[in-house]
């Protein structure tokens, strides 16, 4: 049976899944370098290591990078088959490798191959380990068991200790201290005047130019204002640009189009540019990522004679058979690196002589470029993109121009009717209407072919208005909400399904219902400048639309006491005092009717509303005090709802109704 992790450490794979997130870990040396100065002030370690968990991206480890100001900070590692524990480790990814990186709160702990037992330890017995300043965490009996099954999990054949000789470094603190080295391997960088036939080498230069053909390649035109005498000879007032910078065929004998002109080479001229063939993921990316100007820096590009002999020697980037997931292609954005400074102060060199001279050359050359861009923008399908980009862009200005009009022209208009600044809606853009244009309903009027007038009984149809609330039904907030069937059942008919009060009383009983919002409004004109003065309309409120308007969900209002309060106040910002009215004005009603001994005459039983309370036009007027409700914008949209006949021979009739949608309380 796999021994199990540690508390608190995950293993390699999940570290690389969780990238950029403090991990703690464990695994056991299979490869490492001594120590060296980085490019920085630090130290730095680099080793790889494995685990029982997982067979890692390429070959089994994770690669560990470990930087720290002096040597006695970095991991003690003596040999390959030491385990090594890492707490607060950060994984990065660069060039499709992940790479575990330390920083500041990382710390270390390192059990030597040679001092750890074939043999499970008792849980009392300690193992000899070297630890960071810095840890804090003392090991448990189930991170010792760990160490000791993960290393014997090893071929331990292959362990070995370090062979690399020492030498004499200062360190920041001036002591003398001894830094390992490791063994120098063939530099790969090398300036573009120095590559030669089958060389393999790390170039940075500055892109001048790109081709995609079809397929995962691209070729790259890459200089670093060196020269060669092996490269490809670009002549000055040459209009043609040879076989090797084309925009067409591989040799150069069909241009892009067909009959399209070549573009006139961008410089430097002479034998300073070198092209290079990206395949595969190298290809991919450049594709997305590389554009003309970028300075870039390719790994392991090969360079060897062409088959077309006047075009000297080419590069490739081919994927790596050993790492097929890493792409060498980085774009360094950062200018401050030496060898980009090196470019550029030898680029700035190379076009100052080259404005000496041939001036005249180089002023004709921007002009042909300028109309070389000019006739792209016109006839090539790039330049029917980019007309189409500008005109998407110039259309979009346009309609955030109008939007922000309307916006303005509503502050404005809110301002001047005061407004509840507190209730919004969508739709700015549409002219709202007034209720007396709404409840008139000019736009239902129609003529069939025949031409014979009728009237349709409603339009599926939306209005924004200006409205005031002014009464609401149910009277209590309590049934605001209103228990509803599960979804499942949505799809039966209303006569499949059983709506007798037993069933729902059963759901409101019942904790595990679901509650939908449905509730009505009496709302009137708002605007006081509208025609046909204080006109009144029945708004339904219920389902999604009353959820965001309220910025609630629904709930078991009568006992949820807590949602009650809540939506009361909601409902306070867009009616003010009016559940106060309502409530004071049902209390006196139904004080007189307790007097008179007619209680029952005053109350509807079917919906519990006091049947003598009715608003008047000008506010509510049961009690001295003025009702404190603001008008506000909302969109309101129209539907019809089937009625049936008084029997089952007269034919059912439509009757039109109105809910508030895309209004929201802030």
């Amino acid at each position: 049976m796999a021994i199990q992790l540690p508390h608190g450490f995950i293993s390699l794979e999940e570290a690389v899944r969780r990238p950029n997130e403090e991990v703690s870990i464990i695994g056991v040396v299979v490869d490492h370098l001594p120590p060296t100065k980085s490019k920085g002030p630090d130290y730095m370690c680099a080793f790889s290591i494995a685990d029982m968990l997982w067979s890692g991206q390429y070959y089994g480890d994770l690669k560990v990078k470990y930087f720290k100001p002096t040597l006695s900070e970095l991991p003690s590692i003596s040999g390959t088959g030491d385990v090594v524990i890492l707490r607060n480790i950060r994984v990065k990814e660069w060039c499709g490798l992940h790479n575990a990186l330390s920083y500041v709160r990382t710390s270390w702990k390192v059990y030597p191959a040679a001092t750890i037992p074939e043999k499970m330890p008792a849980p009392s017995d300690q193992i000899k380990c070297f630890t960071a300043p810095t840890m804090k965490e003392v090991a448990g009996p189930a991170e010792r068991a760990y160490v000791v099954a993960l290393c014997n999990s090893q071929d331990q054949s292959t362990f070995k200790l370090t062979e690399y000789p020492p030498k004499v470094d200062v360190a920041k603190d001036g002591t003398v201290v001894q830094v390992a080295t490791a063994p120098t391997s063939r530099e790969k960088f090398r300036l573009l005047k120095d590559v030669n036939d089958y060389d393999f080498s790390n170039l940075i230069g500055q892109v001048v130019r790109t081709y995609h053909p079809a397929g995962d390649r691209l070729e790259l035109y890459l200089t670093d204002y060196t020269s060669n005498d092996f490269f490809y000879n670009y002549e000055w007032g040459s209009t043609e640009t040879g076989a090797v910078s084309r925009d067409g065929d591989r040799y150069g004998y069909v241009p892009v189009g067909g009959k399209k002109k070549r573009k006139d080479w961008p410089g430097p001229f002479g034998k300073m540019t070198l092209r290079i063939e990206l395949l595969d993921v190298h290809a991919r990316f450049a594709k997305e990522s590389v554009k003309v100007g970028d300075f870039v820096h390719l790994r392991n590009v090969r360079t060897k004679f062409s088959k077309v002999g006047a075009a000297g020697l080419e590069g490739s980037l081919y994927p790596d058979d050993k790492y097929r997931g890493r792409i060498d292609v980085t774009i360094l954005d950062d200018h401050d690196d030496e060898q980009v400074k090196a470019v550029l102060r030898r680029k700035q060199e190379y076009w100052k002589k080259a404005k000496q001279q041939h001036g005249d050359f180089l002023d004709t050359l921007k002009e042909g470029k300028k109309r070389a861009v000019s006739d792209d923008d016109d006839n090539n399908e790039a330049g029917v993109k980019k007309k189409k980009t500008r005109s998407k862009k110039a259309r979009k200005a346009r309609q955030e121009e109008a939007k922000e009009k309307e916006r303005l022209q509503e502050i404005q208009f809110k301002t001047k009717l005061d407004l509840n600044k507190h209730v919004q809606c969508e739709h700015a853009g549409f002219q709202p209407l007034s209720l007396a244009e709404i409840l008139q309903g000019n736009n239902h009027e129609a003529k069939t072919p025949g031409g014979v007038d009728y009237v349709l009984p409603f339009l599926n149809i939306k209005y924004r208005a200006t409205v005031r609330v002014v009464d609401f039904f149910p009277r209590r907030l309590e049934d605001f909400a209103v228990p509803r069937r599960a979804p499942e059942y949505d799809v039966l008919s209303d006569r499949d399904s059983s709506g007798s009060e037993a069933d729902i009383a059963m759901h409101v009983k019942d904790p595990q219902s679901m509650w939908e919002w449905r509730f009505c409004l009496l709302v009137e004109e708002g605007d006081p400048t509208a025609p046909g003065g204080k006109d009144r309309l029945k708004v339904m409120v219920a389902g999604n639309d009353a959820v965001r308007l309220l910025k609630m969900d629904a709930k078991n209002l009568r006992r949820d006491k807590r949602a009650l309060e809540e939506l009361r106040e909601r409902l306070f910002i867009l009616w003010g005092n009016l559940e106060e009215l309502k409530c004071s004005a049902t209390s006196t009603v139904l004080g007189e009717s307790n007097n008179s001994g007619n209680r029952q005459a005053a109350v509807n039983p079917s919906d519990g509303a006091p049947t003598s309370y009715q608003p008047q036009k000008s506010g509510l007027t049961a009690t001295k005090t003025q009702a404190t409700s603001k008008a506000f914008r909302c969109c309101l949209k129209e539907y019809g709802v089937p009625t049936k006949g008084k029997d089952r021979n007269e034919p059912g009739t439509w009757q039109r109704r109105y809910r508030m949608f895309d209004t929201w309380i802030d």
